[in-house]
């Protein structure tokens, strides 16, 4: 997670657009054939190769399957060269990246801009991928600026909160699971299971109210039974 204390005034926030369709095969397979000289299994090699190929068409030659643990793989395994040329090229400090979405934190202004022209024209040129019409440079304040978006969480340099659409979702969520239990369809552990995974997340942020809230809003009863149960 990222230190609220690490964000200064300025960010640069960057989507790469459509990964797992710009990434090019030609490059894909590159990787591939570079990775030979350090694993030595050529077994894992051409599953490599296999998954690459699977969806490829005769008349489309870009694209890796989605949808699947390898995209993620895949993702991180491409975009090392950026974190490379970011960290050790640019020497950036405040630089995080996530499968394909990344920021970098500066004071200035326009250093940020600076540094977007050449890490667009990198990943142009080493990866054949293009930033979205999302890439932006902002303030992140309270007074002068706006949050920052950044995996699931509005960021500030003082807090951190969830985003509005991850409490509506786990809502929806719980009134779901709170009508399929009542009919039987599900079980608290499987309730458990979903909400476990939201606390998780939601734990990173400002939101010790917004728990308490929320499990004592949902009791649990089952149809026939007069014992309401809770999570």
């Amino acid at each position: 997670m990222l230190p609220s204390v690490s964000f200064q005034k300025w960010s640069g926030m960057f989507w790469e657009q459509k990964y797992a369709r710009r990434c090019g095969r030609f490059f894909a397979l590159s990787w591939c054939a570079t990775s030979a000289t350090t694993i030595a299994c050529k077994q894992t090699l051409a599953l490599i190769d296999n998954i690459i190929d699977s969806t490829v068409k005769a008349d489309v030659r870009v694209g890796i399957p989605i949808g699947n643990l390898t995209s993620q793989l895949f993702a991180n395994v491409y975009l090392h060269e950026l974190d490379e040329f970011v960290k050790h090229g640019l020497r950036e400090k405040h630089y995080c990246r996530y499968m394909d979405d990344f920021i970098i934190v500066h004071h200035d202004k326009e250093h940020l801009h600076r540094l977007r022209a050449k890490v667009e024209l990198f990943l142009w040129d080493r990866l054949r991928l293009k930033t979205n019409a999302k890439t932006q440079v902002f303030p992140v304040g309270i007074f002068h600026g706006r949050a920052l978006d950044f995996l699931g969480y509005r960021i500030w340099t003082t807090h951190r909160k969830l985003r509005k659409s991850s409490i509506q979702r786990i809502t929806r969520t719980m009134k779901k699971m709170q009508r399929l239990y009542s009919e039987g369809r599900v079980t608290l552990y499987r309730i458990r299971q979903s909400l476990i995974s939201w606390l998780g997340h939601a734990q990173h942020a400002e939101t010790s109210g917004l728990q308490e809230r929320l499990l004592s809003r949902f009791v649990f009863i089952r149809r026939g039974n007069s014992d309401d149960e809770k999570l």
